[in-house]
């Protein structure tokens, strides 16, 4: 249960830092904007799962290797791998409905949250949850600069699901 009201806190957490910048997501939401939904998409999941895994350390998520290997929702999953992999989300995303982005920006956010997690826990001193949230943007530019700084010196594609 406390998993849950954390990652809804995240979410709201997320909104509230964007409504400071006087983005709104009510706009970004009914924009045609396929990058847009999807970065929006991918924050909210990237700190809901980051703060449900401050109340529960032992939670997971798929991770890149699980993207490669899983038989259902291929297509979210080829997505995923793809988005992480390369820094070109309006080609990748063009076409895409709706439902698809969501499902594929909740696999990349949950991942990028796991490093997020990480990141802080090891006490990595390039990271400050205060200014990732302050300077929160949605673009493209602004997602592969969070992307690229959590996945640095990490190797993602090889990492597994941790079983305790």
């Amino acid at each position: 249960m406390n998993d849950r009201i954390s990652y809804l806190a995240g979410i709201h957490i997320v909104h509230f830092f964007l409504e400071k910048k006087n983005i709104s997501s009510f706009n970004i939401l009914n924009s045609k904007s396929n990058v847009a939904k999807f970065v929006l998409f991918t924050y909210e999941a990237m700190f809901a799962y980051f703060f449900s895994k401050i109340i529960n350390p032992h939670r997971k998520c798929d991770m890149y290797i699980d993207f490669e290997h899983a038989e259902d929702n291929e297509t979210e999953n080829f997505l995923a791998r793809k988005i992480l992999d390369s820094k070109d989300l309006t080609s990748l995303l063009s076409g895409q409905k709706l439902q698809t982005s969501y499902e594929t920006a909740l696999l990349v956010g949950h991942l990028l949250g796991e490093y997020l997690y990480l990141n802080l826990n090891q006490k990595n001193e390039d990271f400050s949850l205060e200014q990732i949230l302050n300077q929160l943007q949605i673009n493209k530019k602004h997602f592969h600069m969070i992307k690229n700084a959590l996945l640095k010196e990490q190797d993602y594609k090889k990492h597994i699901k941790r079983y305790f």
